[in-house]
């Protein structure tokens, strides 16, 4: 089925005329005016009543000089590509060493070191910027016993009271949790 139709042509991707009037059908995209420089690898473009554009190569430009002169192009419909389709990707990153793979497999091993007492340090200055005041010698001491069971059985309870005393000041000391749920994951393991 034929169709009327504004084309647009473009040369390497560049806009060169527009306004164009052309028939789409089956067999080709026919268009009278011959004074256009239309060549094989270029684009005719369909602006589609949605606003999305369909696009065209053209393999053939088809020129005939009879009856009447004008072009009855052959194309290929080109269809978008996965990676011309906008896509919105957000990566949250956590932990030591955090890496993105993208179709590939990491088979390497991290080896990190943690310096714990500037971690339990940077835990004690995070405490002391909670504005309830009142709340620092709790969980100030709750950290102690924490630090005191490191390497020991109990640090699994001491991670597991300290997390839930601070679950009140999250916004202060999540950043912190994967850190010490870690330390118990240690122990365990």
């Amino acid at each position: 089925m034929a169709r009327w139709t504004k084309m647009i042509l473009l040369k390497n991707g560049v806009e060169v005329a527009h306004d164009i009037t052309a028939i789409i059908a089956d067999n080709g995209i026919r268009i009278e005016d011959t004074n256009l420089p239309i060549e094989e690898n270029d684009t005719l473009r369909e602006i589609l009543s949605n606003g999305l554009p369909e696009d065209y190569f053209i393999t053939d430009r088809g020129y005939q000089a009879h009856p009447r002169p004008c072009y009855l192009a052959q194309y290929t419909k080109i269809k978008p590509t996965q990676k011309e389709l906008t896509k919105h990707v957000t990566y949250n990153l956590h932990g030591n060493n955090p890496r993105v793979y993208n179709e590939s497999v990491d088979s390497s091993v991290n080896i990190s070191e943690i310096n714990l007492s500037i971690k339990f340090t940077e835990i004690r200055d995070a405490i002391k910027t909670i504005p309830d005041s009142s709340i620092h010698p709790v969980l100030l001491a709750k950290l102690d016993a924490l630090e005191a069971a490191m390497f020991t059985e109990t640090i699994s309870q001491k991670t597991k009271e300290f997390i839930e005393l601070a679950a009140n000041c999250t916004t202060i000391l999540t950043p912190f949790f994967p850190f010490l749920t870690s330390l118990a994951e240690r122990v365990i393991s």
